[in-house]
């Protein structure tokens, strides 16, 4: 019934017919809109590499805009400051701890680049994102 009468006010009227037009399209362009952002929404993933939210349409392979150490931090066990660690109680008490990376970071290196613990990422490759349930997780 609507949708007859509507058609019958356009046929009647130019000035109906735009209108009708205007508010039924621009209901579609904001419709296209909200889309748009939504799937934009969609387009961010954060690094598992270096943390960053980069956009995954954006993600060149030529050019790498990630960088991290692709190995673990290695440390060097004979160093002199683990001399004052008895060594029966080395087991109890692991080297690698936040304090000691902060305290002692020379002992503390990245074997991919030879570079010390606040050396910067040694290797370039493009961002690969936390899949989402991992994110999910971390966020808890």
């Amino acid at each position: 019934m609507l949708r007859r009468t509507l058609r019958n006010c356009i046929k009647q009227s130019e000035t109906a017919e735009r209108i009708a037009t205007r508010l039924l399209l621009g209901t579609a362009e904001r419709a296209d809109r909200k889309r748009s952002y939504e799937a934009k929404e969609e387009e961010f993933a954060v690094c598992k590499h270096c943390g960053t939210t980069f956009d995954i349409n954006d993600n060149p392979v030529e050019t790498p805009q990630c960088k991290f150490h692709p190995v673990e931090l290695d440390i060097e066990e004979d160093a002199e400051i683990w001399d004052d660690y008895e060594p029966c109680c080395r087991d109890d008490h692991p080297s690698d701890t936040p304090l000691n990376r902060e305290v002692y970071p020379d002992v503390f290196w990245f074997e991919c680049c030879e570079g010390r613990i606040n050396a910067p990422p040694c290797t370039p490759c493009p961002h690969e994102a936390v899949p989402r349930t991992e994110k999910r997780a971390r966020q808890a």
